[in-house]
This record gives structure tokens, C-alpha cells and sequence, in this order.
């Protein structure tokens, strides 16, 4: 059940319309489609001598979310009439957030139109919105994926040592190193993950992988070399991305950012988050405990 639909538009101001409590927003929520999965268009290949054809490729299309709102009185129909072309502007990107029993996510989109009916007994509004993305995006915190392979253990104690050559020495702490590790991920359709990768010393060719697909990126040493001057070394910072339609690979160095897409291997493949469990590793040529890796991810839907 959806307890509540949060409107954000394009200059940041945000509504929320409660379905149980229509005179706080002054909108009743009468009708919603476009929240439910999205069709897919699958295409296949006619073969001439059998009958049937081969599978080719699917895609799923943009989504069209449309909404009937009733007017309330806040304090006039008039008012409220006004301020529905103030949250849904045509032709303007709004931002829809759907709190449900179960889920908390949103969803980016463009009004395509706000048809008011005025001349009735009940004034009320249709709205369409196209969302070129067609997922949603959790909201909730607790969904956020964000995983550190390599770090520093807490390891100070405020006991203070003897003069004694036996007294343990005082640690403030430890470096751990993780080359591989578990991510779960709970969406209903694959994504992809932001990699940060950090060194501590010189590296050689950097490689990032999914124990389970067996897919892998590989940005090769000799190429980074060529392009910025040298192999990665202590202060880099490079940052993957391989989102559908936002993939990119930078390397930030002394305050600089280079684009390194050049840098990857050939037969590298870009890393999705599946549903379930994820192994990701990483290893290098050299210097492997010179990196620290961290990956962070979102988690989308297909409906609500």
C-alpha cells in the first residue's frame, strides 16, 4: 500500500501528497498507473528454413507514469489548482518519491502534460510524466551498498604502558587488507557500482573482478604511463563507473583528473551487481598491498 508520493520539482520544493490525509496537500490521489514493471520489447531473428526464430536482444522502454488528482480546498479549489502547476510543471523534471509498506524509492521525469478538467462538479487534474529511466531508486539507507576491502582497525587502548622492556607497545592501529569479498545485493534488476580505487605505492596493472560471472577490468600500467606519465603511485585515486548510460574511469592525481578510459583492457567487461551474492576481488601485477579498493552501489527496481 502506498502511504505516501513526495513531488519534488525542478526548483527543489517538495509536496507531499498523504492518500489519507488529502487536506494537508490539498490533492486526492484518485488514480496511479505506471508504477508496475515496465514492458519489455524482445527481438528476435526469423529464421527462414524452421519455424520460430532466434532471440536477439530485449530492452525495456521509458516509463509513463499518469496520476488523477482531486482538488481540495487549500483554501480555495482556485489555490490548489494553482499549485498543481507549480509541482507539475509542463515540460519541467520533477522528482516522484513512493513510500510503501515494504519500499522507499523515487524516480526522475519529465511532465508531459497537466490536463485540468475545470467545468465539473469535482475539479480534479490528469497528469503524465516520462521517466527515461525506467527503474526506481531506493531511498531508504539501510539499501545503500558501500564496502570497504582495505582500511584502518581501531586498535588504541588508553592503558598506558610500564617502562618495562615486556610492556606490549602502544598501537593506535592496523592496516587491514581484503582482496576479496561478499557484496549482497537485493534489487530486482542488475546495476552498476561506482569502484574507488586508492594507492599507497607504486602499482602495476590493476585488475577488478567477479569471482562468480568471471568478468573482469584490467587498467594496464603501460597505457596510464603513456597518457599521464607514470603507473599509478602513492596519492592516486582512480574512480570506475559502470552505470547504464554514466560509465567512465578517471584517475585523479595532485589535483588533476584525467580521463583513463583509454587505459582499460580490450576484453575488459563493465562490472553489474547481480540479484543475491556478488564476489568481487581485485589484484594487481604489483604493489597489490599498495591498493585499497571500495565499492558503492545503489539499489533499484522494476515496480512497486
Amino acid at each position: 500500500m502506498i502511504r505516501s508520493v513526495n513531488v519534488t520539482n525542478y526548483l527543489g520544493e517538495t509536496l507531499s501528497i498523504d492518500p489519507f490525509d488529502p487536506e494537508s496537500s490539498g490533492f486526492l490521489i484518485t488514480n496511479l498507473k505506471g508504477i508496475t514493471p515496465v514492458k519489455a520489447d524482445i527481438n528476435f531473428t526469423d529464421i527462414t528454413t524452421q519455424d520460430g526464430g532466434l532471440y536477439n536482444s530485449s530492452r525495456i522502454g521509458t516509463r509513463n507514469i499518469t496520476m488523477a488528482l482531486m482538488f481540495m480546498p487549500k483554501p480555495t479549489i482556485e489555490d490548489t489548482r494553482l499549485l498543481s502547476y507549480r509541482y507539475f510543471p509542463v515540460k519541467k523534471q520533477v522528482s516522484l518519491e513512493f513510500i510503501t509498506d515494504s519500499r522507499r524509492a523515487e524516480i526522475v521525469g519529465y511532465v508531459e502534460s497537466n490536463d485540468i478538467n475545470i467545468y465539473t462538479k469535482s475539479e480534479y487534474s490528469a497528469i503524465s510524466i516520462l521517466c527515461p529511466d525506467p527503474y526506481f531508486y531506493s531511498t531508504d539507507k539501510e539499501s545503500v551498498i558501500d564496502v570497504l576491502f582495505s582500511g584502518i582497525l581501531p586498535g588504541f587502548r588508553f592503558t598506558i604502558p610500564s617502562n618495562s622492556d615486556a610492556a606490549p607497545n602502544l598501537i593506535f592501529g592496523k592496516m587491514k587488507s581484503v582482496n576479496e569479498k561478499i557484496i549482497k545485493y537485493t534489487g530486482d534488476s542488475e546495476i552498476g557500482m561506482e569502484v574507488i580505487i586508492r594507492a599507497v605505492g607504486p602499482v602495476g596493472d590493476i585488475i577488478v573482478y567477479n569471482r562468480i560471472t568471471q568478468e573482469s577490468m584490467t587498467i594496464k600500467a603501460d597505457k596510464l604511463q603513456t597518457l599521464t606519465g607514470s603507473s599509478m603511485s602513492s596519492g592516486d585515486v582512480i574512480t570506475i563507473l559502470t552505470y547504464r548510460g554514466n560509465k567512465k574511469i578517471e584517475l585523479l592525481r595532485n589535483g588533476v583528473v584525467y580521463n583513463i578510459l583509454n587505459c582499460l583492457d580490450k576484453n575488459a567487461s563493465w562490472l553489474q551487481l547481480r540479484k543475491g551474492n556478488n564476489t568481487i576481488a581485485f589484484n594487481a601485477t604489483s604493489g597489490v598491498l599498495n591498493l585499497q579498493l571500495e565499492v558503492k552501489s545503489k539499489t533499484i527496481y522494476e515496480g512497486l
